[in-house]
């Protein structure tokens, strides 16, 4: 975020003298959580960050301990509520006697009661939380009244002169018309920065679906960022909008912004449920730093894939589900696919294949088997309910059983064999046509195939969109076509088709002298 200047400047120096003294990591912003108490219980938090006992509260001494062993230039009190700990006032007197400068974060329900206790100060900044406009805010702390309090707390908080900002958490309910509407109220008020940031879903825990997928995000963020150009209020940096936009990334630095709680030094990652250490020495001399900055998080996956349709199949579906993915090109030409240490995933030889890291390096194999496997992993793009599930598994295997198969051999007997043995081509050819027209009518009465959005629409499409390598014709399929364009659309599909590595659209080279350099390659597979 952006910050006033006297605030910038003690964080720019702060970071020099490190670098001054070969200091690699160091903390910018210590996150502290004096309590895990709360008098809200919002969508989506950790029952652990609101439900803790407030005698269990840290007390002041080992709150000061920790912001002078940490050192970092800025505080960002959170919790829990901070206006319920009984010794705020004297913890942000504190953190500004020891010159650092404080966030107080609150939802704003009892800011009267804090503003009647504190007064303001350059080092202070109070943090509004404001999930959008009333009826999006009171849905996400699932209390209504609260939106109105928070506006009351922020226009008392800039009345008595204190450096007022908002937090705003996007979630999949949130508008970016009612985040721009939120954006210029908010501006009316004068505050002096809105923050905002997207609600990441995290796929192992369960009751995400208010929060949002990678491709949710960067399709809301790129709107935001436009929305940052016209509203100067907005405090996000540029450069995190641009992050949250798909269009940049960062290095991971797990080590820029340690929490403290009552329960200890929290090591990485966010999910409240890991480690804690009991001294700063113990956490930041005791995490391996080096792995959690790889980004080698166990619930990584590991796809062995290689730039073919039933490769773009997973690669899509890892995309479409926002989970994280660590790529190993398979070389189909040198036959990796067959050496003894893949097979020991793959007993079939083929690709793609995954290993799920959580899952104690479980190994699935097929395509279509994956996909299940991903969709049922995250409860995503394959329905619970029976009939709606078994719709999106038909539509699956027909690709399976159906498209896969009729046009893998019509792109051997059409572009690999060396000899034309032109029945063969006409037979698949004209069945691939044949299994379009069926999937023609199916869109004719329904946008995608089974429905909703499903597998069954990725795994079929990651064929048909490769129809002119195959030299099967959707003219004059209609309903057909639009769906293709409707995938083709989708930042999952145009993001997968590139994983491992982007090809030539076979699409656009099939008529022309590249097809043959193409397909030289792929004669060699035959034999495999």
């Amino acid at each position: 975020m952006r910050f006033p200047l006297h605030v910038a400047t003690d964080m720019i120096g702060w970071q020099l003298r490190n670098w001054w003294a070969g200091n690699k990591r160091v903390p910018v912003v210590l996150m502290l959580e004096p309590l895990h108490t709360c008098n809200l219980a919002c969508i989506g938090c950790s029952p652990e960050r609101y439900t803790g006992d407030l005698k269990d509260r840290l007390p002041l001494e080992k709150c000061f301990a920790a912001i002078e062993e940490c050192g970092a230039p800025m505080v960002s009190i959170c919790g829990g509520e901070p206006t319920i700990y009984p010794e705020l006032v004297e913890l942000i007197e504190g953190i500004i006697e020891r010159r650092k400068h404080a966030i107080m974060c609150t939802n704003g329900i009892l800011l009267d009661r804090f503003y009647r206790k504190a007064r303001p100060h350059k080092r202070l900044t109070i943090n509004v939380h404001v999930d959008g406009m009333r009826e999006t805010h009171d849905f996400v702390v699932d209390r209504e009244g609260v939106w109105d309090k928070a506006v009351e707390g922020i226009k008392e908080g800039k009345r008595l002169g204190y450096y007022v900002c908002t937090n705003t958490t996007v979630f999949r309910e949130t508008s970016v018309d009612e985040i721009e509407e939120m954006v210029a109220f908010l501006s009316a008020l004068d505050v002096d920065g809105i923050l905002l940031s997207p609600g990441y879903h995290y796929e192992k825990l369960a009751g995400q679906d208010h929060f949002l997928f990678r491709d949710e995000i960067h399709e809301k963020f790129k709107r935001i960022l436009e929305l940052s150009r016209r509203y100067p209020k907005i405090s996000s940096t540029p450069l995190f909008l641009e992050f949250a936009a798909g269009l940049r990334d960062y290095p991971c630095t797990p080590w820029g912004n340690p929490t403290y709680t009552p329960k200890g030094w929290k090591g990485p990652c966010y999910l409240i449920e890991g480690k804690y250490y009991g001294s700063w020495k113990e956490f930041f001399g005791g995490v391996d730093w080096d792995y959690w900055e790889s980004r080698q998080d166990p619930r990584m996956i590991d796809l062995y894939t290689a730039p073919t349709p039933n490769g773009h199949k997973v690669s899509i579906t890892l995309e479409e589900l926002g989970l994280p993915y660590d790529v190993h090109v398979v070389n189909l030409l040198a036959g990796e696919q067959k050496q003894p240490e893949y097979l020991r995933i793959n007993p079939n030889g083929r690709i793609p294949t995954i290993v799920d890291r959580e899952a104690g390096n479980f190994a699935v194999f097929e395509s279509g088997a994956i996909m299940i496997y991903l969709a049922e992993k995250t409860g995503r793009l394959l329905p619970a309910e029976p009939k709606a599930r078994s719709l999106v598994i038909q539509w699956l295997m027909f690709q399976m059983g159906g498209v896969g198969p009729m046009m893998g051999q019509a792109n051997v007997f059409f572009r690999y064999f060396p000899e034309k043995f032109q029945p063969a081509i006409d037979r698949y050819q004209h069945e691939s046509r044949r299994l379009f027209e069926v999937l023609n009518g199916r869109l004719a009465e329904h946008e995608w195939l089974a429905g909703d959005y499903s597998i069954a629409d990725i795994a079929n499409w990651s064929w048909v969109r490769t129809h002119k390598w195959s030299g099967v014709s959707v003219d004059g399929l209609d309903h057909l076509q639009r769906w293709m364009g409707q995938m083709t659309a989708r930042p999952a599909c145009q993001r997968g088709v590139d994983v491992p590595f982007p090809l030539p659209d076979l699409n656009s080279i099939a008529e022309s002298d590249a097809a043959a350099d193409f397909a030289k390659g792929a004669q060699t597979l035959l034999q495999r």
